[in-house]
């Protein structure tokens, strides 16, 4: 890793998070007249929003969500409703199975990578760390990210993406012959299916033998049909090396649920949740373990918390509703998470994400290992759930099913 890319991180963390609220509330300000300049070219923002450069004008925006945006490309075409031709098009099924198609720049990947290198700096990877990138294979955003950070952050990369509902098992037979795994990033269900595979004796195979019985009708073949598919696992040789792993960085869902197992599995692995999103894959971080909660990162978003309710109304009427601001949340406070952030594709502008949010502490300071050591006082959040019923997953391959249960 070069000196320059270790200074870009630093320097990042320096500019945008070692900073007074006031310096930042300036820094977002302007950060939001970049945002809207020249949004209404879009035909997804014509006639309904316009530049602002404060939170005031921001508020007197209507919402938009991914609905209103696949409509308007869907009627306009796509070309008149990006900013900037589009580099990359991740997916995610959407609540309905259908793939929401998100659009990015090379820049606007940069900018995330960076981020997600920012996230590496306060928790502790450090280069040369070999780091299993156990994410989604493109259209998926999650292991894409991890590849685009691994040289800011200087990481040895053992990469197994997963595509097919197979790719886990071999992803699991590359891993099996590494001699030591520093970081393992993937998403908390497929943690959670590595924690049961090497925790319990027989579990893998036994979910191998009932998936090879239910599909293939072998019968009382089933057994050693297994036995044969896992044979250049070696499961002893994981899970000593998983043994060693010194941590983990989650996302897609909560690592709440699964906890009491991965603690059973791997007692000396320090576990970081991300939440996150293809529309919006940096919001917040657990960057100090021994906090229950995420770090909000509000460098890299303007967030807003308003009632669900009210956001429904909105969409509904086209309205602006009111938000309160991430510089105005109290303790206790909770409702939706309203996002806005740059893209230089496609920015979002007071974008619902689902999200439930509670805030634990408007202004909680974490360190980060920087010039000696520094304070960045971000706000602490929780995630109470998604505001409707439905979850937005990845595309099927990679959260849908293998051997018949949904791990990744």
């Amino acid at each position: 890793m070069s000196g320059q890319l270790v200074d870009k991180v630093r320097s990042q963390i320096k500019e945008d998070l070692i900073i007074s609220a006031d310096e930042r509330i300036s820094k977002q300000e302007r950060m939001l007249g970049s945002i809207t300049s020249g949004i209404e070219r879009s035909a997804v923002y014509s006639g309904r929003a316009w530049k602002v450069c404060s939170m005031e004008g921001l508020s007197g925006l209507p919402l938009t969500s991914y609905g209103q945006i696949d409509d308007r490309i869907a009627e306009m075409g796509l070309e008149a409703c990006l900013l900037s031709p589009a580099d990359h098009v991740f997916k995610t099924s959407g609540s309905t199975g259908s793939p929401k198609c998100i659009y990015y720049s090379d820049s606007d990947v940069e900018r995330i990578a960076l981020n997600f290198a920012i996230i590496c700096r306060f928790i502790g990877v450090q280069r040369g760390d070999v780091t299993w990138n156990l994410g989604g294979a493109r259209p998926n955003v999650s292991g894409a990210m991890l590849e685009e950070t691994s040289d800011l952050v200087g990481l040895v990369k053992l990469t197994t993406l997963l595509t097919r509902d197979t790719d886990l098992m071999g992803a699991m037979r590359l891993a099996s012959r590494a001699q030591r795994i520093d970081v393992l990033v993937t998403s908390a269900l497929v943690l959670y299916f590595l924690s049961r595979s090497m925790g319990e004796d027989g579990f893998l195979k036994n979910i191998v033998r009932e998936k090879i019985r239910r599909d293939y009708h072998l019968g009382p073949l089933s057994g050693l049909a297994a036995m044969l598919y896992l044979r250049r696992i070696d499961i002893t040789k994981l899970r000593d090396t998983l043994s060693r792993t010194r941590m983990a960085i989650t996302y897609a869902e909560p690592l709440t649920p699964y906890m009491q197992d991965l603690r059973s599995a791997f007692p000396h692995m320090v576990f970081h949740d991300v939440l996150g999103s293809t529309e919006n894959p940096v919001l917040a971080a657990q960057l100090d373990p021994r906090v229950r909660g995420l770090h909000m990162f509000v460098h890299a978003v303007v967030p807003e918390i308003a009632d669900p309710a009210k956001v429904i109304a909105g969409l509904e009427s086209g309205k602006p509703i009111e938000g309160v601001p991430w510089y105005e949340w109290k303790e206790g406070m909770k409702g939706e998470l309203i996002v806005t952030r740059p893209g230089q594709c496609m920015p979002l502008v007071r974008y619902p994400t689902g999200d439930m949010i509670e805030v634990l502490d408007p202004f909680s300071e974490v360190r980060v290992d920087v010039d000696g050591g520094a304070v960045a006082t971000l706000p602490l959040i929780r995630v109470l759930g998604r505001s409707v019923d439905t979850l937005d997953f990845e595309v099927p391959d990679e959260m849908g099913s293998f051997l018949g249960n949904k791990i990744y």
